[in-house]
């Protein structure tokens, strides 16, 4: 189980980001963590075999620090995911106290001081800023792009921009890219496929999103998302999908997710098989009603009713 004040906030702010494609009907709050008295301390919060794996490494002080300078050089070199920091933290830091400390001693003695100040700014801000966000609430009279935008002034004004921008960079530049991608599938049905597609590239290309880093199967996801905005006719759809796969993936995971589709087709036949029958059942037992008494009617209907779904489903 991964710490509850990283879960947590995850969960909430991957729901703000994919709240461009699921929009609830009422105003909610932000998901947000326990309040935890500092922010290393909240790593505490952690499954016995991650305790048991961090007790076995049984590092001296001196080594614990150099781990921590390591990781803590990294995170400048790749700045922006501050809870995959601390969990990286929490992985080598049996004793999460003289963890805090090390932390502390490390980046009091760190080459890059500047640096150093608005990590230990960031790091000591981080109960409180989770503390707030347990009580904040987000309208959703505004559109998903606006939410998360106010969501990011309120983090800067708790952790500071500077210390926001450390500690959550990646996660505001991967939700600029969600909403361009958003914005364009509002535009897609106006453009041709090859035009849709050269866009979504250059996207990519603006946003430096790594084809290599990402899975084929998320960009073909997202290709053929975009693809399909407006096509109604199903052989053109059947025909784009074909298209997209074969630019994709090989003949192999072709023929496996064409398998996959009769499956589902197959599936969805027999849900809509027992729908019609359900429909006429209920007709039919509608119109009997009156012929015999309640509880008889009601054990021939559940009699039928069983039957109606072992033939559909067994």
């Amino acid at each position: 189980m991964k710490p509850l004040w990283m879960g947590v906030i995850a969960i909430g702010l991957v729901g703000m980001i994919t709240g461009v494609w699921m929009e609830s009907t009422s105003s909610t709050p932000v998901p947000a963590p326990q309040t935890s008295s500092a922010a290393l301390s909240g790593a505490a919060a952690t499954s016995q075999h991650a305790n048991a794996s961090a007790m076995e490494n049984k590092f001296s002080p001196q080594q614990l620090q150099q781990q921590i300078h390591d990781r803590l050089k990294q995170f400048q070199q790749k700045p922006g995911n501050i809870y995959a920091f601390l969990n990286a933290l929490q992985d080598i830091c049996p004793d999460q106290t003289e963890c805090q400390n090390l932390l502390k001693k490390v980046l009091a003695q760190y080459p890059d001081q500047a640096f150093a100040e608005t990590m230990l700014k960031l790091v000591e801000r981080l109960p409180a800023y989770e503390q707030k966000m347990q009580s904040t609430i987000m309208s959703t009279s505004m559109d998903p792009k606006q939410r998360y935008d106010a969501l990011w002034k309120l983090r800067e004004q708790l952790l500071g921009a500077k210390e926001a921008a450390l500690g959550f960079s990646e996660e505001h530049h991967n939700a600029d890219y969600q909403f361009a991608v958003n914005d364009l599938m509002q535009q897609a049905a106006q453009m041709p496929q090859q035009q849709r597609l050269e866009k979504l590239n250059h996207l990519q290309q603006q946003f430096s999103i790594d084809p290599q880093a990402e899975s084929q199967t998320v960009q073909y996801e997202q290709a053929l998302q975009l693809s399909l905005v407006g096509v109604n006719d199903a052989a053109q759809r059947q025909q784009i999908t074909r298209q997209l796969r074969e630019s994709y993936f090989d003949a192999a995971e072709i023929a496996h997710m064409e398998k996959r589709d009769q499956q589902l087709q197959q599936q969805q036949q027999q849900v809509d098989q027992y729908q019609q029958r359900l429909s006429q059942l209920k007709q039919e037992m509608a119109q009997s009603k009156n012929q015999m008494p309640e509880q008889q009617w009601q054990q021939l209907y559940q009699q039928r009713l069983e039957q109606l779904r072992k033939d559909a489903f067994q």
